[in-house]
């Protein structure tokens, strides 16, 4: 992972507003951390911009601000939490947004965020095939810019080609439903 997007988080969910300046970005940011407990000022959000994407770019101050938010999309016992977070809990963010879901991710880069969609879609399809449902779905993951991929065995191996996911899962989706 490059080093200075160690600091980043990306945002999706987050409504846009016209005209959307930077400072309002950031009370947005601060907004969900407040809601979710994450212990983080104003000071602690160096920046933050908005992606052609929708996404929203935030650079904090330092990794350990950083983690004190991205903690909630992580950890077992916080995660529920961001789970349940929409657009609803914030009445003062534009009402024509209503119940979108807020989601934070690790800003991986462009190759990174490709590869780890590409996987996530596959094992969309796995999961449904399989009727894998809840905790037994497989999942994708990323930790300091590195994808992993969860095989059947519940382990998570480290992924950096889609052609290494489809010989962790041989088999596993028909030749028609992706070409990559």
């Amino acid at each position: 992972m490059n080093f200075y997007r160690k600091q980043n988080l990306e945002i999706s969910g987050i409504p846009r507003a016209d005209p959307e300046p930077r400072s309002l970005l950031k009370q947005r940011v601060l907004d969900i951390a407040n809601r979710l407990g994450a212990e983080i000022t104003i000071r602690d959000i160096d920046d933050a911009h908005r992606k052609r994407s929708g996404g929203v770019i935030v650079r904090f101050s330092g990794r350990p601000q950083r983690d004190a938010l991205y903690d909630f999309a992580i950890k077992p016992d916080l995660k529920p939490r961001l789970k349940e977070l929409t657009t609803d809990a914030f009445p003062s963010w534009p009402a024509l947004d209503r119940g979108r879901k807020i989601f934070l991710n690790e800003n991986l880069s462009d190759d990174r965020a490709r590869l780890a969609r590409v996987c996530r879609d596959k094992l969309k399809v796995i999961n449904q095939d399989e009727g894998r449902v809840g905790h037994q779905r497989l999942r994708v993951s990323s930790s300091a810019g590195i994808v992993t991929v969860q095989d059947v065995g519940g382990r998570f191996k480290r992924i950096r080609s889609v052609a290494e996911f489809d010989s962790l899962h041989p088999n596993d989706i028909p030749e028609t439903v992706f070409d990559n």
